[in-house]
């Protein structure tokens, strides 16, 4: 390895540990500590050693990254739902970034190019990544954050919807009791009694979810309509075991 290359290398690590922390420490309002950074940015030392000598692929390298983040997510006393969902949109954000650089780059930068007007070119790449980058975190900063726990299940859901079922459960049922507690402690602040019926659905590409508390319903129309859920009351209960 040359001194460029080193060089490129260690301000990729420095820059990834500054953006991904200070994202990370943005999107779950946590305060921004030295020690996250230094301890983030010695993880992915590692992985950059382990992975330059080893044929583990790329893949396996980002994903070693974002599990590094998500366990420093850990540390910063996030839960384990937000901290998921902030290293992988992190990751996958500054994977992004720096991907359309790269991609720009090799269009630009003429393959017969040497010497310093090369070195110089990549230079400028990596700073246009960083810059990029920020500006992406910036923009997701302005319209999404993850100090409550519902928003982080509902990033992940979209996140990783093509990815297992269960999870998108999981998380469904952890949404709908949030918001159901929330209902709650408001009505005891207040000293009323209260409650919501809900509807839901998220459409992928293959597929679609349905999740419904309560009496409000879901149709789906194909030539006719039928109904695809059912209606959570007491009186709909006592029709289907018979006794009405």
């Amino acid at each position: 390895m040359d001194w460029f290359s080193l060089f490129l290398e260690c301000f990729t690590i420095v820059w990834l540990s500054v953006l991904h922390i200070w994202f990370v420490c943005c999107l779950t309002g946590k305060e921004k500590k030295p020690q996250y950074f230094a301890g983030y940015f010695f993880l992915l030392g590692i992985i950059q050693i382990l992975f330059s000598y080893g044929e583990w692929g790329d893949i396996l390298a980002e994903g070693a990254e974002a599990a590094a983040l998500f366990g420093v997510c850990l540390f910063m006393g996030n839960s384990r739902s937000v901290s998921l969902t902030s290293a992988v949109l992190a990751v996958y954000v500054s994977q992004l970034s720096f991907g359309m650089t790269n991609s720009l780059e090799a269009m630009v930068i003429p393959p017969a190019l040497r010497g310093v007007w090369l070195y110089i070119l990549i230079v400028l790449a990596a700073w246009i990544s960083v810059f990029l980058c920020a500006g992406c975190y910036g923009l997701i900063l302005r319209f999404l954050s993850l100090k409550e726990v519902v928003s982080a299940h509902c990033v992940r859901i979209l996140l990783m919807s093509g990815f297992c079922d269960n999870d998108i459960r999981h998380d469904w049922s952890c949404i709908i009791g949030d918001c159901n507690e929330k209902l709650k402690d408001y009505g005891r602040r207040n000293g009323v009694s209260l409650g919501t019926t809900a509807t839901v659905m998220l459409i992928t590409q293959e597929r679609y979810y349905v999740a419904n508390v309560g009496d409000s319903r879901a149709y789906e129309i194909r030539g006719q309509i039928r109904q695809i859920t059912k209606d959570q009351t007491l009186v709909a209960r006592e029709i289907e075991l018979g006794r009405l």
